[in-house]
């Protein structure tokens, strides 16, 4: 597997749980090519990242990776062991994607829309998440480095 440079260093992330405003961590790097994303959970005294995985990854996807398309980005969540989870590292995949546009501004833009057709999004929103548990020997070195 070729693994390369961080793209986004350990940077945090501000975002609306269920009761409160939260945050996390994250990083991006990219495997064989592709951008991956590693979500860090911080103290469990707020909504976990698991609960929020979707709204994380379509504000990284948004944010971070405008243009990119979520089937082609890899999504990690890691648990930090000094919280004592059940699951220190789990990859997630999401079944549902919705392009997200941003609507033509100015008559020209909106003239060359019309004329041109349907551009590709410029970020997605996704739904749908799948956890998948990975031991500690399946995470590629590249993610592991993100976290420490």
């Amino acid at each position: 597997m070729t693994e390369t440079a961080v793209i986004q260093p350990l940077t945090e992330l501000r975002y609306q749980g269920f009761w409160k405003p939260c945050a996390c961590h994250y990083a991006i790097t990219n495997l064989d090519g592709k951008p991956a994303v590693v979500f860090v959970q911080g103290p469990l005294t707020n909504t976990s990242i698991t609960n929020m995985i979707e709204v994380l990854a379509s504000l990284v996807l948004a944010k971070d990776l405008a243009g990119h398309r979520p089937d082609g980005v890899r999504f990690f969540e890691f648990y930090p062991p000094k919280l004592n989870p059940l699951r220190v590292w789990q990859e997630v995949t999401f079944t549902e994607s919705y392009p997200l546009k941003k609507p033509a501004q100015g008559l020209l833009a909106k003239v060359i829309s019309m004329v041109a057709g349907d551009a590709e999004p410029e970020s997605w929103a996704v739904d749908g998440p799948q956890w998948q548990a990975l031991d500690d020997g399946q995470v590629p070195s590249a993610i592991k480095a993100l976290v420490k």
